[in-house]
């Protein structure tokens, strides 16, 4: 028999930490589970939904080396209830005619479990990874923060529901986009040269929840996330990510306008917007904006007060835009102006330039109405 002592606080912690990995949806039962790999001093824990992989450790009092699986969803139900004092685990194997079934049982301050468990040695483990590294700071969390809302969720166009990282010249730049917004991130210094990553969204996610420092590695096919106390694995998506730079413009026109009373503008008409569509009409004249929005089907219609205009070199147009994207897109960068651009022709959009760290968030119109 081999049993395992461990105190609830860190179990509860590590558990709670490798659920967010385990999503349920994998067609193999054993990724269901947290594997828990014992020493007589620490225990390994690992989580997994094959594309992403999760490990912690913590101290214990292990009657040797062994391993052995437990759902995720029971054993966390025993932590939420059972916080206080230590887990006590009994490890046993059964042999019946060919077949090994692999037995726990937990003994808590509230009493005891037991369960039938999938065989650990079915569980994958961590990957290695040997690739290029650099260390996690404020500058990177905050440009994958911003970087998130602007994933694409079309899973038709895998590499754009990631987060792009583009190492060029030693410099690091985040990418996002769905297609309608695109986020680029001011280049930050990264000491190697040559990385073009497509992340997963979800564990960057993961990342940004767990991680305040740390490093991340990236090799040809994976990325490493750790802080020390937690690593996180993933798969990096297949293909080349599209080509950003090519929609960011070089226009020759632009005008500036005040954000918040933009946000505030787009905020009002919102409540006429259809729900569907969500578009806002953005009317540009030489000294101010409008914006408006209808519903037909409800006969509903909102129209802003005049937002004042400066530094325009456009000539007067109305377009169309998702509402609902272009606050979250407003929210993203803490600037204090918008600046709309146009080349005179049909291409347009709304740029919002943080002029402290120059990063860059486009919004292109849903379509041009005059």
């Amino acid at each position: 028999m081999n049993k395992l002592k461990v105190q609830a606080a860190p179990l509860r912690k590590a558990v709670n930490q490798l659920s967010k990995v385990i999503s349920g949806g994998t067609v193999l039962r054993i990724f269901d589970n947290i594997l828990f790999d014992v020493t007589p001093e620490v225990l390994t824990l690992t989580a997994s939904d094959i594309e992403i992989t999760m490990q912690t450790a913590i101290q214990c009092e292990g009657s040797g080396t062994f391993a052995f699986c437990i759902s995720a969803e029971d054993i966390k139900k025993i932590c939420d209830k059972a916080q206080t004092g230590a887990y006590e685990f009994e490890y046993t194997t059964t042999v019946q005619d060919t077949h090994i079934a692999h037995h726990v049982k937990i003994k808590t301050d509230l009493g005891k479990n037991a369960f039938v468990c999938d065989d650990a040695i079915d569980f994958a483990r961590m990957p290695a990874v040997d690739g290029k590294t650099i260390t996690i700071n404020d500058v990177l969390l905050q440009s994958i923060t911003t970087a998130i809302p602007f994933v694409s969720a079309d899973t038709l166009r895998p590499t754009m529901t990631s987060v792009y990282f583009e190492c060029i010249d030693k410099q690091l730049k985040i990418v996002a986009t769905d297609a309608n917004r695109l986020y680029v991130s001011e280049p930050m210094q990264w000491g190697v040269d040559d990385v073009k990553a497509c992340v997963p969204k979800k564990s960057c996610a993961l990342m940004l929840s767990l991680f305040t420092d740390g490093s991340v590695t990236i090799s040809e096919n994976s990325i490493q996330f750790t802080d020390g106390s937690v690593t996180i694995h993933a798969r990096l998506i297949d293909g080349a990510y599209v080509a950003y730079q090519t929609v960011i413009p070089t226009y020759e026109g632009a005008a500036t306008v005040d954000k918040y009373e933009l946000l505030s503008a787009v905020e009002y008409a919102m409540i006429s917007a259809n729900v569907k569509t969500k578009m806002v009409v953005v009317s540009l004249s030489k000294d101010d904006m409008t914006v408006s929005a209808e519903d037909v089907d409800m006969a509903t219609g909102t129209v802003s007060e005049p937002i004042e205009v400066t530094d325009n070199s456009i000539p007067d147009f109305t377009f169309g835009m998702d509402g609902a994207a272009l606050i979250s897109s407003m929210k993203a960068i803490p600037c204090n102006e918008v600046t709309i651009c146009s080349d005179g022709a049909d291409n347009r959009a709304i740029i919002f330039n943080n002029r402290n760290n120059k990063d860059l968030i486009l919004q292109m119109p849903l379509n041009k109405l005059s």
